[in-house]
């Protein structure tokens, strides 16, 4: 694996100043041309387009799909997404038990795909984890992949890098080679914000992130006291869209995912309720 480690180590120093965030557009809805929003690829324009986007999806209209590819003189190009995500998609520091993600994954020549998850705490690494992936599959496979922590701080940014290829440095990959991936979550967070695990202090309702957004978006919200909690959307007329969350929760702190796939674009509001607490946000789909 000596080729791909090399890449993706490079990829990180790279990406590392840049790096602000957790990972958005992480069902890769949102395009700009050949790349996703939030991403950073190894296209290079006009000579080789290794990452693009495909409608053979897991879930919504569309996915990420790299494939080793060769130039119009032979140049031989792998395919590396490496996320960039944005200060808002990660609202506080808290740690990652593992990621998540879907994917299809097509061999030639033994080549191998590699997932990899690094979180930082500030410019400090504190914990990653990875997956190399060897056998094909045709059709969309779930993968855990543990995150493993060793160094002290929370993680207020994690990045995620994925890519294909052979570990021979002489070869890189063979041509017909190609993942595609969609669904990229992170699970099993949990509610720190700081090292002693602190219950919250105070009721909050954080704005939504992605914002705009096509189609989902992520609400964190905070509870200082057990109790009943409701959590709604409402179109501008003031009617309900649904209730994302209606249930006796713990203290603690929260995230829950709101697809509108199904709404159109406009301005729509979310309301959390909480025994004396109530506060309502705007978000805003854009389609």
């Amino acid at each position: 694996m000596k080729h791909l480690i090399k890449i993706f180590s490079i990829l990180l120093l790279l990406t590392t100043a840049l790096i602000k965030g957790q990972v958005l557009n992480s069902d890769f809805e949102q395009w700009v041309g050949a790349t996703p929003s939030n991403w950073q690829t190894s296209n290079v324009t006009l000579i080789a387009l290794p990452i693009n986007k495909t409608t053979e999806s897991h879930s919504g209209s569309f996915a990420a799909k790299g494939e080793v590819t060769t130039s119009v003189d032979g140049e031989l190009f792998i395919p590396v997404l490496t996320s960039v995500p944005s200060p808002e998609a990660f609202p506080s520091p808290r740690k990652i038990n593992f990621m998540n993600l879907y994917y299809k994954f097509n061999s030639v020549g033994g080549d191998k795909m590699v997932v990899g998850v690094t979180c930082f705490a500030g410019n400090d690494l504190v914990g990653n984890g990875g997956l190399v992936i060897e056998s094909s599959n045709s059709t969309f496979v779930s993968a855990n992949i543990p995150i493993e922590y060793f160094g002290q701080g929370i993680p207020d940014k994690c990045i995620v890098i994925i890519g294909a290829g052979h570990e021979d440095e002489e070869i890189g990959g063979h041509e017909g080679t190609y993942f595609i991936v969609d669904d990229i979550t992170f699970d099993g967070t949990t509610d720190l914000n700081d090292e002693l695990n602190k219950q919250p202090n105070e009721f909050t309702l954080e704005q939504n992130y992605p914002n705009p957004f096509n189609p989902t978006t992520n609400i964190s919200y905070s509870l200082k006291n057990n109790g009943l909690v409701n959590l709604t959307v409402y179109d501008v007329l003031g009617n309900i869209v649904t209730e994302l969350v209606n249930e006796f929760q713990q203290a603690g702190t929260y995230m829950v995912k709101f697809n509108a796939e199904n709404l159109s674009s406009g301005l729509y509001f979310y309301k959390l309720t909480s025994r004396n607490f109530s506060q309502t946000n705007k978000m805003l789909l854009v389609k």
